[in-house]
């Protein structure tokens, strides 16, 4: 029954003026590839504390990073690899 009342709501609503908005430019792929590299060319230099307080994943991915082998080692082995590569 409530649906019969909501009936043709649309139809009575008087319409409104809709203005175009002009968006703003997208930004080019240049940019952007330009933007990326320039976050990812100023290395963090990594300080041995920072390796001992560091968690499981993150000594996984450095290790990676850095061409060390992470299969079936665990953090404190980690961390010493990445400490005699890294001469810290």
């Amino acid at each position: 029954m409530g649906m019969m009342t909501r009936r043709n709501v649309k139809a009575r609503i008087p319409e409104v003026e809709v203005r175009a908005v002009e968006a703003a430019p997208a930004p080019t792929k240049e940019k952007e590839s330009a933007k990326v590299q320039e976050k990812e060319e100023p290395t963090k230099e990594v300080t041995k504390e920072e390796v001992e307080k560091m968690p499981y994943f993150g000594l996984k991915s450095l290790a990676a990073k850095y061409d060390i082998d992470t299969e079936g080692k665990k953090a404190a082995k980690l961390r010493e690899e990445i400490i005699d590569k890294l001469n810290l």
